[in-house]
């Protein structure tokens, strides 16, 4: 009961909207001679907003307006641009939008955000399975060199890769009928660090012979010699997260072989993901267990599963409010998580 009490507190506190850092410029954005005007402003409450800029055409007096409006559980956003703002003769006024509200623009896009990129274009909820209900199938690649950690930054896209990054959001086809199909994708990189010190972006969890394993507080890096990729990144279109960004998600990993265990947190809903992820290929499991109520393993000490000789020994809730352990077979798990790729290996 008192959970419940603290959940409907958060989310009655989190609704409270507030603005500031209002700011007013007035010059010539577009070179015409004619003074514009240019203001920006946040909005937002305790798990939710963003930016909103406007700027005013002293000529036509024409309002064009750009925002990054969005839940604190996004570590991306997309931000959906007029076709008006598009046209040439606006060039600079989109310039002078953008140089408000977003950090660089990206030459590439990064393996971390990749990551994400391709598991929102290569997914699939599963049913009927004994183990698992979601598979994300992102086919990364490793980088050679050393770990190298994202800052923030923004791409645009377009078309059918805009519709594939947006299809589990149901609003956004009516959006879309009022917008143009372009938009910027922006990339808050700073999440995956942004409660710990500078010092300890990266933290080791585990190394076997072949890898070593290390986490942010959002994502999972494996390393291979002088090879990495990302595993996993918790973004909450594909994979769910927290209401905050700011409450790390990635807690127990396990690495057994060539496969890891994730247990990802969502707080502060008191539910968690366990992911089987095939380190390799990169394929990823989520098991299909509820453990939103799971009491017999503490969930920051030991988790809600243990690695008992060649079993995992998971604890989860069966509706009821009866607790359950199930014991199943490491290699019955790992064997039907190489049943359910998406894209057909290369042989």
């Amino acid at each position: 009961m008192q959970k419940i009490l603290i959940i409907i507190l958060f989310f009655v506190s989190s609704s409270i909207l507030a603005q500031y850092n209002k700011k007013e410029i007035i010059k010539d954005y577009n070179n015409d001679r004619i003074k514009d005007t240019l203001r920006s402003y946040f909005e937002g409450g305790s798990s939710f907003g963003g930016t909103f800029v406007e700027i005013i055409n002293g000529k036509t007096k024409e309002t064009f307006k750009l925002n990054n409006d969005g839940s604190s559980s996004q570590i991306k956003r997309i931000i959906l641009v007029s076709e008006k703002l598009l046209e040439p003769k606006n060039k600079l006024f989109f310039e002078a939008l953008k140089s408000k509200l977003l950090y660089n623009k990206g030459k590439t896009i990064d393996p971390s955000l990749k990551w994400i990129l391709n598991g929102i274009y290569a997914n699939k909820k599963v049913k009927n399975n004994p183990y698992f209900n979601f598979i994300i199938d992102p086919k990364t690649k490793w980088s050679n060199g050393k770990i190298k950690l994202p800052n923030n930054y923004y791409i645009t896209i377009s078309g059918d890769s805009l519709s594939k990054i947006n299809r589990q959001n149901e609003n956004f086809s009516e959006r879309l009928k009022a917008e143009n199909k372009s938009a910027i994708l922006a990339y808050y990189a700073n999440n995956h660090y942004q409660s710990r010190k500078s010092k300890d972006r990266l933290q080791f969890v585990v190394k076997n012979n072949s890898y070593s394993i290390f986490k942010t507080s959002h994502g999972v890096i494996a390393q291979k010699g002088n090879y990495y990729k990302w595993l996993f990144i918790t973004d909450v279109d594909l994979t769910g997260a927290p209401d905050k960004l700011r409450w790390e998600s990635i807690q127990k990993i396990k690495l057994i072989d060539n496969y890891l265990i994730l247990q990802q947190d969502l707080p502060p809903t008191g539910a968690y993901n366990i992911y089987i992820i095939n380190i390799e290929t990169g394929l990823t499991g989520a098991l299909k267990f509820d453990f939103t109520k799971s009491k017999n393993f503490n969930a920051n000490e030991i988790g809600t599963f243990l690695i008992k000789e060649n079993n995992i020994l998971l604890s989860y809730d069966n509706y009821n409010d009866d607790e359950k352990l199930k014991e199943v077979k490491l290699s019955s798990i790992f064997n039907e998580l190489e049943k359910q790729y998406i894209i057909p290996l290369k042989k």
